[in-house]
């Protein structure tokens, strides 16, 4: 008999995890799994069509979870996508199959986000770096004031910002009218993010560490300085001034100053990148003082201690 006793019923939500041969997805299963306060749908995307993992996923957690497999490798924007088109639920948040939750993850984003207009908002929370000899350290080193461009939240070192796929939780709604580019290998996250602000989605933070952040060091790049350079220029009108600079500084004349390629090389297209983009005389000093440490160290290499004090 009713007695007048109204029983809350726990948000509904989607979780979407994509993976490519990867045990560690395991982990990232049970970690969704184990969200409470919640009821959740875990979608895992098997891009590729590699058995092994479709085995272990389903050996191990059964019509607990429902397996998405492509025959074919199409990356991970679209298994992203195949995820969210197959999704029911009225939110959804994306984890990656090498990252893990906090259990009150979903919990916190979902009572943060409803404060808002949801159908017009994103939100994203803390991580937490984890990792075979990663030095433990939580991003964002600051808080996100919605009055700053999210570009110049991202790249600008001031800000001290940092949004990454298995931070965000959105509406459906949201989720469904914004896709991942399917043709981008590289800065997937950042593209999405770009894209949805500049199509007039807010961002709004909840400023605690709830996802652990595998960071491996030993994974070689996916892709060189000139990809990054060529995505931003494509991008550009979606940068503030301050952040696109930022960028070339960070992503392009970094990672060119770290490749393999000859100092003569670094030296040239890191020239003419300064040239086309008219970048402050800031990025001179920085070419500058490259240029002169590289060959410092080459003509005079530090000498290594050989256990035997003069």
């Amino acid at each position: 008999m009713f007695n007048g006793e109204i029983i809350p019923v726990e948000p509904f939500i989607s979780v979407v995890i994509t993976t490519v041969d990867r045990k560690s997805v395991i982990q990232a299963i049970d970690t969704a799994l184990a969200q409470i306060n919640v009821t959740v749908e875990v979608i895992v995307v098997v891009d590729g069509g590699d058995q092994n993992t479709v085995s272990l996923i389903k050996n191990t957690f059964g019509a607990k979870v429902k397996v998405l497999i492509s025959s074919e490798k199409k990356g991970a924007n679209w298994a992203r996508n195949t995820g969210i088109r197959e999704s029911t639920a009225p939110w959804i948040a994306l984890l990656d199959d090498d990252d893990l939750w906090d259990q009150e993850k979903l919990y916190l984003q979902y009572q943060h986000l409803t404060k808002f207009d949801t159908e017009h908002t994103i939100t994203f929370c803390n991580v937490s770096y984890w990792g075979h000899d990663v030095k433990p350290i939580i991003y964002p080193l600051k808080p996100y004031i919605n009055t700053i461009p999210i570009s110049s939240y991202l790249f600008c070192t001031k800000y001290g910002g940092f949004i990454q796929t298995s931070t965000l939780f959105a509406s459906s709604i949201v989720m469904r009218h914004l896709r991942f580019d399917e043709n981008l290998p590289r800065h997937q996250d950042w593209d999405w993010v770009l894209r949805a602000s500049a199509a007039g989605y807010d961002f709004t933070q909840v400023d605690a560490s709830l996802v652990f952040y595998h960071v491996d060091i030993t994974r070689p790049r996916q892709v060189g300085w000139d990809y990054s350079y060529n995505w931003a220029r494509s991008r550009k009108t979606l940068f503030s001034k301050q952040a696109y600079y930022s960028f070339i500084l960070i992503e392009v004349l970094s990672t060119l100053f770290k490749s393999q390629t000859s100092l003569l090389d670094k030296l040239r297209n890191g020239i003419l990148i300064i040239r086309i983009e008219k970048v402050p005389i800031a990025m001179y000093r920085y070419l500058f003082y490259k240029v002169v440490y590289k060959l410092w160290r080459k003509l005079f290499p530090p000498k290594m201690f050989d256990g035997n004090p003069t």
